[in-house]
């Protein structure tokens, strides 16, 4: 509360009453000044009374009662008079002014001190008043100067009072006040910041019988007048709020009990006031009931601290007129200074970084901070410790009388920079909105400056700092290349892609209509609600059949996953409960296990789920009539807690903030948005969205900055600036169709508006439409995480309608080769492809014979082929990444060497020797893998007897040197193997392959200026069989991807540096996708494997290993086995064996299309 004097007049015991009537005895007038310093004194000085408008040059404490609203003569204000000798006071009366000017200046005549405890006290004498103020209550003000501390130097302060007129007391009449008690609740209000939104206050005023209660009838002149305190400074100590305020949507209104009264406002007085009028000849209030009016939309802007809200009254037969004065205390709005993580940007170590949140706060009785559900009331920083990048919300509450809105919220980030944070918003664009800009932010954990680098335009001359972000418009997709300048070899890709969306593609799966469909962000697979089976059925994205049905509740509706996948929740809207699905990775051949671990009971009908970062679930809630629920479940998966606050009529969709801060509820019902605030007291209500037109779902942008809303009525996506929601002025983009659900794009821009015969992309930056039919209406939509397809549940239809958003395009046919192919690579300039057979195989006993030595093709449209290089059986090929290398590296079958060629020309530049070993003979080479930067080659290298080792060369391509650095033995196969793995660090500080025959993965590291194996190894599956081995170009993970004996699909991802896995069975089993080899786009998001079943390849997202998109080629690819993609990742190319030709088959980035 900000420091100040309060000022009232006493008149034996009544409180800002005067009487008019010129008998001086009439009035025994007090001014009381209070202080709320405490602790310490507040003092005065003696002054120099001088007139007010010298008083800031004066001296001394002085201070000015005005009582010019109060009409007074000449004569009556100059016979006023201040008793003792501790005060000297002169008036002030300046004609002329409208009104004339009346002003009473005193000054103590000694030093003074006083506290909250002991007021002062000045008696104002030989105060009369003729005639009675024109209009209602009269307001007074007091200007000070000098009181320390609440007033320095020149600047004055001002205390507000509001006086009640009224004729000297009937001696022979009543007192009311026994009779009839009256009182506000709640007794305070929240005030405003400022510059902040209006925090809107409901009060409610009662009269009711008293200590002596009595029916007492109201006459022909009873009135009662309701009038506050008013002010025009911007502190408006003592005052309730402005003139201006008074005015509406501010209103009083009849409540329980009043229903034959009347109220007249007087809102164009000087000091509004309203008139409240009893039925003349009814009894104002029995001895047992009450009457109440409803004080509507009070706003105040002024400083916190004591007001009265006055009610008096008149003209009640038998009784004296006399007024009530009601305290109201004015209490802060909760504030947060600022909010902000330190440092700002942290690097991990042992997979975790300690960060400092730190904050200052003002008037805040709670502090909750988000995600971690964590109670941080009167601290003022808290240390954390983050795994990833993090959106932190702090929610203070302050005071809430009536539940007010008290609440202030903030949130900041803080980065985790592993190297290099990399990322780009919108991740993908739709074909059809090129041009585009996008937003590339970046964290580097190094000092210095940062450069980036297009593959369409070149090198951006800017250099940027370490932490920072640029907007770079976009004619065509492309790379973008993220270098620091103290680490050129530590760089990080974004692909910043162009997509286009497919016609929904219904399936047959599940058996029944579905409702809601959800997808996790770490799981292969999706869910879908089937509520005429009670269940939830788990889809592949391969087939999307059914892998395994759940039993749940009643008509289940909605489902949600948690953000770590752990648990589903699942809204029944029949039985008023919401199950609880636990979901676990068997890390065997079970995959994923679901079980009901809890029923939550929520009552009434659950409709909408949504899960929050810290795992606490959402729940709307339809009651039916009237107001709705919204259920907030922690724990679910052990001991749930369940907190229930009301929102809008028929609540139905659900979005929580990134932090988990705010949460939001589309009130169709009501025509609103309830706001939320996640504390760990419970959910707060906060001032809603209003002037909507039948909200049904709503969602946030992933930056957290941005609501969108389904407005059915407007058919319209409504946008909300979401951290100035009440005052923002909200945008409403038009659909063609009426809007019923949303499903978000996570990469941002974009959202799926499920309508009644069609889904809408929209752009929600540009108000871009795009359309997909559907075989009716929309019941649900979700976008899986990755941004790869929509699913779409719609009424009437069996199974989801799947709608693909697909990154690459199939590019013509594909070429027929001379032999039967292997594998392929692409020249470090994307203009070639090389093809090979792998010379370790066994020749093919159908179809064409195997290519001899190296084919090329032109990576163009037609694929035309190049030079060959012939008469040569090799086992691998490895290309210098540089794009200005020319050359690539190859292991000649049972050679003791590898050989250098330029790509260009084919010609041999250089034959490597294999270094010799103690025990071994007729080495060569089986794989070859170069680090990132091309200054690392390794050779899986075959020592004689099935042994293996890896040997290590430092390579400078323009000087053509090789040394060898590193030469480790690795492991020997119980017999001969049929596949040979080798995947290198993108930064040259290690390799990973695998003993086929035994299961094992092994690495080795760099200790030193040399190479060691390390002591670990990871263990596939008992009898898998691995076919492909994988490592994101990031650095992040390796995937060794494998069947077991029973044809099942295992793929064990392997997390770095850690070298720790988690072995993952995918949904389809190897008869429904036979994956052979794979490769990593250059930005590690997606894993491109050939696939013989689809004839193609398979598109996975890294992160979930859900299939996202297949490439088909309707003829010509058989047996796809090899795989390449550009550079830059805008081609894609699939060697196959063939079976009366070996093929090379072609995608390509999809393109923007006018």
């Amino acid at each position: 509360m900000a420091q100040q004097l309060t000022f009232t007049l006493d008149d034996n015991g009544h409180t800002n009453v005067v009487y008019s009537s010129t008998n001086p005895a009439d009035n025994q007038l007090s001014l009381v000044i209070a202080t709320t310093v405490d602790p310490g004194d507040t003092t005065l000085s003696p002054g120099t009374i001088v007139p007010l408008k010298e008083a800031a040059d004066g001296d001394g404490s002085l201070f000015y009662l005005d009582l010019t609203n109060l009409n007074m003569t000449e004569a009556e204000l100059n016979a006023l008079t201040v008793d003792g000798s501790d005060w000297t006071a002169k008036a002030f009366y300046v004609p002329g002014t409208k009104p004339d000017s009346q002003i009473i200046a005193f000054t103590p005549t000694k030093a003074m001190a006083f506290t909250p405890a002991k007021p002062l006290t000045l008696s104002l004498n030989n105060f009369t008043l003729a005639a009675p103020p024109p209009e209602g209550p009269a307001k007074l003000t007091v200007i000070y100067f000098r009181v320390p501390p609440i007033a320095e130097g020149k600047v004055p302060r001002q205390g507000q009072l509001s006086v009640t007129v009224l004729p000297p007391p009937d001696q022979h009449a009543l007192d009311l006040k026994p009779a009839i008690a009256v009182g506000i609740s709640p007794d305070d209000v929240v005030n405003c910041f400022p510059d902040g939104v209006e925090l809107v206050n409901n009060l409610t005023l009662t009269l009711a019988p008293g200590q002596k209660p009595a029916v007492i009838t109201a006459g022909d002149k009873t009135v009662f007048t309701l009038s506050f305190v008013y002010a025009e400074d911007q502190d408006g100590f003592g005052a309730m709020m402005t003139r201006e305020e008074a005015q509406l949507p501010f209103d009083v209104l009849r409540g329980e009990g009043a229903e034959g009264w009347g109220i007249t406002p007087e809102t164009d007085a000087q000091s509004p006031y309203w008139i409240l009028t009893p039925p003349s000849g009814q009894s104002i209030l029995g001895t047992d009931n009450a009457v109440s009016f409803q004080i509507e939309h009070l706003v105040t802007h002024f400083q916190a601290g004591p007001t009265l809200v006055s009610l008096a009254y008149k003209n009640i037969p038998g009784y004296q007129d006399g007024v009530y004065q009601i305290l109201v205390l004015k209490q802060p709005h909760v504030r947060i200074e600022n909010f902000t993580a330190h440092p700002e940007q942290s690097v991990l170590h042992g997979g975790e970084a300690p960060v400092t949140l730190s904050w200052q706060v003002s008037d805040a009785t709670q502090l909750t901070l988000q995600p971690l559900n964590l109670d941080v009331t009167n601290k003022t920083s808290h240390q954390v410790s983050i795994t990833e990048t993090t959106q932190f919300t702090l929610i203070a509450e302050g005071l809430r009388p009536g539940n007010v809105d008290n609440i202030d919220t903030a949130s900041c980030t803080a980065y985790v920079v592993p190297v290099i944070d990399f990322v780009a918003s919108p991740a993908a664009v739709h074909q059809a909105d090129f041009p585009y800009q996008t937003q590339l932010s970046w964290d580097v954990d190094t000092g210095g400056s940062v450069t980036l680098t297009s593959s369409v335009t070149g090198l951006d001359p800017h250099l940027y700092a370490s932490h920072g972000s640029v907007a770079k418009p976009l004619s065509v997709p492309q790379m973008f290349t993220l270098t620091p300048q103290s680490a050129p070899n530590d760089v990080r890709n974004i692909i910043v892609s162009a997509f286009s969306q497919s016609d929904a593609v219904p399936q047959d799966d599940p058996d029944g209509i579905p409702a809601g469909v959800a997808a996790p962000s770490n799981a292969p697979f999706v869910a879908v609600t089937v509520p005429a089976a009670n269940q939830v059925a788990i889809l592949s994205t391969a087939t999307f059949t059914t892998l395994q049905t759940v039993a749940v509740g009643g008509n289940p509706q909605s489902l949600a996953f948690s953000p770590d996948g752990s648990a589903l929740y699942v809204a029944n809207a029949d039985d008023g409960t919401v199950s609880v699905i636990s979901v676990t990775n068997s890390n065997g051949p079970d995959g994923y296990a679901f079980a009901t671990v809890n029923t939550v009971t929520v009552g009434a009908k659950p409709q909408q789920v949504a899960v929050g970062p810290d795992g606490a679930a959402w729940v709307t809630i339809d009651t039916g009539a009237g107001a709705g629920n919204l259920a907030r479940i922690s724990h679910g998966l052990n001991t749930p807690k369940v907190d229930t606050v009301t929102v809008g009529v028929n609540p139905r969709g659900v979005a929580v903030t990134p932090s988990g801060g705010l949460v939001f509820v589309a009130n169709a019902g009501s025509n609103s948005v309830s706001v939320i605030a996640n504390s760990l007291t419970g959910p707060l209500v906060r001032a809603p969205i209003s002037n909507l037109n039948q909200p049904t779902d709503v969602a946030v942008s992933p930056d957290g900055e941005t609501l969108l809303v389904a407005c059915q009525g407007d058919r319209a996506v409504v946008k909300v600036d979401i951290a100035h929601y009440q005052t923002a002025p909200t945008t409403s983009q038009r659909l063609d169709a009426t809007p019923r659900h949303l499903g978000l794009f996570r990469g941002g821009d974009y959202v799926v508006a499920g309508c009644d015969t069609t889904a809408i992309l929209l752009n929600y930056v540009t108000g871009a439409t795009h359309r997909v039919d559907l075989p009716g209406a929309a019941q649900g939509v979700g976008v899986t995480p990755e941004d790869g397809m929509a699913l779409v549940s719609v009424a009437g239809q069996s199974g989801v309608s799947v709608i693909t958003f697909n990154r690459y395009a199939q590019a013509g046919q594909p070429a027929s080769c001379d032999g039967a192919l292997t594998n392929a690579a692409v020249s470090s300039d994307g203009s070639l492809v090389l093809t090979w057979y792998d010379g370790l195989l066994s020749a093919p006993n159908i179809g064409p014979d195997s290519l001899d030595g190296v084919a090329t093709y032109a990576a163009n449209d037609d694929l035309t082929p190049g030079q060959t290089l012939s008469d040569l059986t090799l086992a691998h090929l490895a290309v210098s990444p540089g794009a200005k290398d020319d050359a690539f590296y190859l292991a000649p079958v049972r050679t003791p060497a590898i050989t250098l060629y330029k790509t260009s020309t084919l010609a041999e530049i250089k034959s490597i020797p294999l270094p010799s070993k103690v025990g071994t003979s007729n080495r060569s080479a089986a794989r070859l893998a170069l680090s990132a930067d091309g200054t690392k080659l390794f050779a899986l290298v075959s020592d004689g007897a099935n042994a293996y080792s890896i040997v290590v060369f430092s390579a400078d391509i323009k000087t053509r040197t090789f040394t060898p650095i590193g030469d480790v033995s690795v492991f020997q196969c119980r017999f001969q193997p049929a596949s040979w793995h080798l995947v290198a660090a993108p930064d040259g500080s290690g390799a990973w392959t695998i003993d086929p025959t035994a299961g094992k993965i092994y690495a080795i590291r760099q200790s030193g200026e040399t190479y060691t194996l390390n002591p670990q190894s990871l263990s596939l599956p008992d009898g898998a069989q691995a076919y492909a081995l994988a490592g994101l170009p990031d650095g992040s993970a390796v995937y060794a991807f494998a069947t077991d004996s029973h044809f099942r699909n295992i793929v064990a991802v392997i997390s770095l540096p850690a070298f720790s896995a988690a072995t993952v069975y995918l949904p389809d089993p190897h008869t429904q996708m036979s994956l052979n080899a794979f490769t990593c786009s250059p930005d590690s998001k997606l894993l491109f494997g050939t696939d013989p079943v689809a004839a193609g390849v398979r598109i996975l997202d890294a992160a979930s290993l859900r299939i996202v998109q297949t490439l088909s080629w309707p003829a010509g690819v058989v047996g796809p086995t090899g795989i390449a993609i550009s550079a830059d990742g805008s081609r894609i190319f699939a060697a196959s064996t063939g079976d009366e030709a070996g093929s090379l088959a072609v995608a390509d980035q999809v393109q923007p299309q006018p």
